[in-house]
């Protein structure tokens, strides 16, 4: 497979390029970088027929394909006894070659899984897919489930946009009948191909479900060796395990 790195950037001639060789171009990105780190948030609101939830989730990624290391870590806020306010729920999802680690708010509750894709799994919901959409490009071989790049017969672009001072392609992905309105925007970096934003719509049931992951990314930098490390706090739990050998 090309990677498209280096020169790939910067490209004057990407706003002109199909939405499915774009998102493969942006897969290709992902798949062939070195390094990748990020900072980023999620914003969701639930609504329905008795009114309208907000959630947000913050979080950080740290990857580096030498040595097969991973770090992700994310937090949810949740409401404690007045006048605290607010605590943070974190997680925190580790790899280190053969070794995959976890630690969780949850306790003896979550018991790691057996690999690191089920590991990467088992966090999907409660991140609202942030464990999951970066992960699955850096490393499709080991992250199973549909990315958000494998849509390209859907897909069309819609703008150029501005995002965080960065100039955006906007991509929309349709995931069901056009008035259902089931599917999600990509805001793909013009000159970096990788992804500033994602907004994403669904429906369950009577519940209209809408979310926006935006992503401060850096792609083939040095990464500080603190931020692969586990350093999980001593409470409630962490937990880790070798990953099976394949045959």
């Amino acid at each position: 497979m090309e990677y498209f790195r280096g020169a790939a950037y910067k490209n004057p001639h990407m706003h002109k390029l199909s939405a499915g060789l774009l998102l493969q171009r942006v897969a290709s990105c992902y798949a062939g970088a070195r390094t990748y780190r990020d900072t980023g948030d999620v914003y969701t609101t639930v609504s329905g027929p008795g009114g309208t939830r907000f959630n947000h989730v913050s979080f950080a990624t740290a990857f580096s394909r030498s040595g097969r290391k991973f770090r992700f870590e994310f937090a949810v806020p949740y409401p404690v006894v007045p006048p605290l306010g607010y605590s943070a729920r974190r997680w925190i999802i580790f790899r280190d070659g053969s070794r995959i680690g976890q630690w969780s708010f949850l306790g003896a509750k979550a018991a790691i899984p057996e690999t690191f894709g089920l590991l990467i799994a088992s966090a999907i919901g409660i991140s609202r897919g942030a464990a999951h959409h970066v992960p699955a490009l850096l490393m499709p071989r080991d992250v199973t489930g549909r990315r958000v790049t494998d849509h390209p017969y859907t897909a069309r672009v819609l703008d150029q946009h501005s995002f965080a001072h960065r100039s955006c392609l906007r991509v929309a992905v349709r995931l069901g009948p056009e008035d259902d309105g089931f599917g999600f925007v990509i805001w793909i970096d013009s000159e970096e191909l990788l992804i500033r934003r994602l907004d994403a719509r669904c429906r369950r049931g009577s519940l209209v479900i809408k979310s926006i992951t935006t992503y401060n990314p850096l792609m083939d930098t040095s990464i500080p060796q603190q931020e692969l490390e586990f350093s999980p706090p001593a409470w409630p739990v962490s937990s880790t395990r070798r990953e099976p050998q394949l045959l």
